[in-house]
C-alpha cells in the first residue's frame, strides 16, 4: 500500500513520483481544493479512510498548469 507522502515533504521536479507511484495520496480537503480547478478528476477513498487518492502512471497533475 502507498503511504502518504509527509507533510514537510517537498517536490524535487524529477518526475519519479509522477511517473512511478500507483497513487497521488492526499487529505479529503486538499482534494476538494483541487477538485474545484479540475473537476474531471476523479477520487478514490484510500484505505486508510483519513485520505482519498488518484489514481496514477503517470499522475493526472503531471502536465497541469494553473490558470
Amino acid at each position: 500500500m502507498d503511504r502518504p507522502i509527509e507533510a514537510n515533504w517537498h517536490c524535487k521536479r524529477s518526475g519519479d513520483c509522477c511517473t512511478q507511484t500507483s497513487q497521488v495520496v492526499m487529505t479529503p480537503e486538499e482534494a476538494q481544493l483541487l477538485a474545484q480547478a479540475r473537476p474531471d478528476l476523479v477520487f478514490h477513498q484510500h484505505l486508510d479512510r483519513r485520505f482519498v487518492y488518484l489514481q496514477a502512471k503517470p499522475c493526472p497533475l503531471l502536465s497541469y498548469t494553473p490558470d
